[in-house]
């Protein structure tokens, strides 16, 4: 039998799920007992790169971890030596056989990824069923026409949207739940891409009759004597309205807030309702201000574009079907008009 290593994984593990009793794995060693699963690879891998702590690389994997703990003792009975020393109680280490077994493993996961990309290069469709995720305001805005114009591209493309707040968008993405997610705000997490798909012009909107709406232009004493309504702190439409009223030199600390709501359409809502006035994207509220039950003031150099972002797990590699649509979304905002403010 092959001793443990002394060289360990990084340090770290969970207490109430790494350190659980592990079933012995019975190893005749030499000879390897049935064809091995590709999974196995992928999941001893997991284990690796999580320093050795199976409860995190159950989450990676969408796992629970006794099915990781099974996954791992089936693997060793199949090649039928040790590669993961899993004493109780400490993060799993690498034996020496683990080590050489780790290059090989990389090895063959890359040619599978390899080969089922160049299998989707030479195939002739995109098709397939595509789920992603958006925040209120493009997922009842802009979204849903774009989603419509590329399904008429490919056909074979099914798309389910699904709306949430963003910190929910955000969180399904990790957890792989949907593909691809739609945005708003400053947004950053590890494990995630973050990138600009579509830009929009921040307003200041006021219900019609708010005393503000029926003036020419506000001055910046108006601006900032005004009752606001602006979204809680923690969202990423938070960080966009900060930095909006930050470049216009009233930060959110000098206003008068009637109110903190959780989203953009709960903003859009207070003010239409009389409350107050607010910061909007334009287009999240293009239909209130078509109906005209909001008012675009008019604030002399307040400028503020914010951009609206694609998030994906970084280490994922994208359906054809949805690198296109990212393709598609990007083709559409560079041909598309400057928003206007």
């Amino acid at each position: 039998m092959v001793p443990p290593s002394d060289s360990e994984l990084p340090d770290g593990q969970d207490p109430d799920l790494d350190a659980v009793e592990l079933e012995p794995v019975d190893v005749e060693e030499g000879r390897v007992q049935s064809p091995l699963n590709p999974q196995h690879f992928r999941t001893f891998l997991a284990v690796v790169d999580a320093g050795g702590r199976l409860s995190a690389a159950a989450r990676e994997l969408g796992m629970s971890q006794p099915g990781v703990t099974h996954q791992l003792n089936e693997l060793e009975k199949r090649v039928a030596i040790h590669l993961l020393d899993r004493a109780r109680g400490r993060p799993a280490r690498l034996t020496r056989a683990g080590r050489v077994f780790e290059g090989y493993a990389r090895s063959i996961v890359g040619q599978q990824s390899a080969l089922y990309a160049e299998r989707e290069h030479l195939a002739n469709n995109i098709g397939g069923r595509m789920r992603v995720g958006a925040t209120p305001g493009p997922g009842e805005q802009w979204l849903p026409p774009l989603l419509c114009a590329f399904g008429d591209l490919h056909p074979d493309v099914s798309i389910e949207l699904h709306i949430a707040d963003a910190r929910s968008i955000v969180e399904q993405v990790f957890n792989l739940e949907l593909e691809l997610g739609f945005v708003g705000g400053e947004w950053s997490r590890p494990g995630l891409s973050f990138e600009p798909v579509w830009s929009d012009a921040m307003v200041v909107v006021a219900a019609p009759g708010h005393e503000l709406a029926r003036r020419a232009a506000l001055t910046r004493e108006d601006f900032a004597a005004a009752t606001f309504i602006i979204p809680e702190p923690g969202t990423g439409f938070r960080g966009a309205v900060e930095q909006a009223l930050d470049a216009y030199g009233l930060p959110i600390a000098s206003l008068h807030v009637a109110a903190e709501l959780g989203n953009e359409t709960s903003v859009a809502s207070a003010v239409a309702g009389g409350w107050g006035i607010g910061c909007v994207r334009r287009e999240s509220v293009r239909a209130q201000l078509d109906l005209g039950t909001l008012r675009v003031l008019e604030v002399p150099d307040f400028e503020s574009r914010t951009d609206y972002l694609v998030v994906r797990r970084a280490s994922r590699r994208l359906s054809r079907r949805a690198q296109a649509l990212v393709r598609f979304l990007q083709q559409q905002r560079d041909s598309a008009p400057e928003p206007s403010l």
